[in-house]
């Protein structure tokens, strides 16, 4: 994808990279929900959130020395991220947010 910047006398350009505007949580937590159910392990949405921020490998690593599973780490995690991108990807394609994205935020003068 290509971002077009408009023209004019911008003094920044303010991108979200994940969640500084728009709530991403929910995106993470679907991606969350669907790798682990290829390993057949719920993730409660209470947890997801008091663990946000936590690497993605720490999670898992916790929820196998935590609930005595043996998910590989690197695997899940690449199956979380890519299942995140996925949702992303949708997201922009719907979202009403997507417009202060293409065509940037005025500050100042």
């Amino acid at each position: 994808m290509k971002l077009a910047l408009p023209s004019g006398p911008f003094s920044a350009y303010l991108f979200d990279c994940d969640g500084t505007i728009a709530d991403s949580m929910p995106l993470h937590f679907i991606a969350w929900k669907q790798a682990l159910a290829e390993w057949n392990r719920p993730f409660d949405e209470n947890l997801f959130y008091v663990w946000g921020g936590k690497p993605i490998a720490e999670i898992i690593s916790t929820l196998n020395a935590r609930d005595g599973l043996t998910m590989p780490v690197e695997t899940v995690a690449r199956r979380k991220e890519a299942r995140h991108g996925s949702w992303v990807s949708w997201w922009f394609r719907i979202s009403p947010l997507r417009l202060g994205w293409s065509f940037g935020f005025r500050f100042g003068s």
